[in-house]
């Protein structure tokens, strides 16, 4: 049970610095044009 968490816990930090990034990046592009 235990490392389900941890598992979920990986994932959902996988997904917010992916989307974290993209926004980022999507910014930078923005600014660098």
């Amino acid at each position: 049970m235990f490392k389900r968490y941890i598992y979920l816990d990986v994932s959902l930090v996988y997904a917010v610095l992916a989307f974290v990034g993209s926004v980022a990046i999507a910014r930078f592009i923005e600014k660098g044009l």
